[in-house]
């Protein structure tokens, strides 16, 4: 028996193929444009953030949708967790969580082909490269159950910010 997936919600700030960098901007309740990605780099998947969470970095917990057709910003896609690229950057610690549509059949990193497997763990270094004070170093990778441990500590951080 494999490992059950996480099942998740997450608020979609950028859409699959898009070559800007969007954000929720929380102050203002509306999706802005952070930045352009580089080199004409597009997301590779639905890119956002799952709500209720607070990751290391002071943000939501980050997630990328591999498959699925492009969503846009602020709808919320059901998805399972298949695992979690471990990720640093200028600010440090900004793991990312790796999902799939809930109807996907894919259960593991390893499930998907190659070519969807580097395209998504290559995009987080690839999107801040020559960017002015800007970086980004892909640490490795995990499974579900790490994942699934990862959401429940940014679950309790969020819980205890106050």
């Amino acid at each position: 028996m494999g490992i059950k997936c996480a099942k998740v919600v997450g608020l979609v700030e950028t859409p699959a193929g898009s070559t800007d960098k969007l954000e929720f901007n929380r102050k203002k309740g509306e999706f802005v444009v952070k930045r352009k990605f580089p080199n004409g780099l597009s997301c590779p998947g639905n890119y956002g953030e799952i709500e209720g969470t607070l990751a290391e970095d002071g943000d939501a917990l980050d997630f990328l949708c591999v498959r699925g057709a492009p969503a846009k910003p602020g709808d919320r896609l059901r998805m399972k967790v298949i695992g979690i690229a471990r990720f640093n950057d200028e600010k440090g610690r900004d793991d990312k969580l790796i999902c799939v549509p809930m109807d996907c059949e894919i259960s593991s990193l390893n499930d998907l082909s190659e070519e969807e497997r580097n395209a998504a763990l290559n995009f987080f270094p690839n999107s801040k490269k020559g960017l002015p004070g800007k970086y980004g170093v892909l640490d490795g990778v995990d499974d579900a159950e790490a994942a699934r441990t990862k959401i429940a500590a940014c679950i309790d951080r969020y819980k205890k910010k106050d």
